[in-house]
């Protein structure tokens, strides 16, 4: 499913999806509706909790060395989550997940 600024993606109750952070990608950033849940890298990791913020606004999380051509995931999360700098696009693993062609090629070279 998409989740952009133009298309946010309507999650109800509390919910995990995935996403995928191309290589090259610096940094993950979107706008939250919500302050529940937290963003976790490609190897797991809490790299972001969203219960940090105090209301509604843009987040912007540096990516690591080795977390860009992985997937990450939003958890426990409420409200919408709509990415700004990776591929908006959600899903419930890595399997559902589709990408635009130009990234998947990019991400070969």
């Amino acid at each position: 499913m998409c989740s952009s600024l133009d298309e946010p993606a309507q999650c109800q109750g509390r919910w995990q999806l995935y996403f995928y952070v191309p290589r090259g990608t610096v940094t993950v950033g979107g706008f939250s509706t919500g302050n529940r849940g937290t963003l976790h890298d490609g190897d797991g990791n809490v790299v972001f909790n969203f219960a940090e913020m105090d209301e509604a606004g843009y987040f912007s999380v540096p990516v690591a060395e080795g977390q860009d051509g992985r997937l990450w995931r939003f958890d426990n999360a409420t409200g919408a989550r709509m990415l700004m700098t990776v591929p908006p696009y959600l899903a419930r693993n890595g399997k559902e997940l589709l990408l635009p062609r130009e990234v998947v090629e990019a991400d070969r070279e």
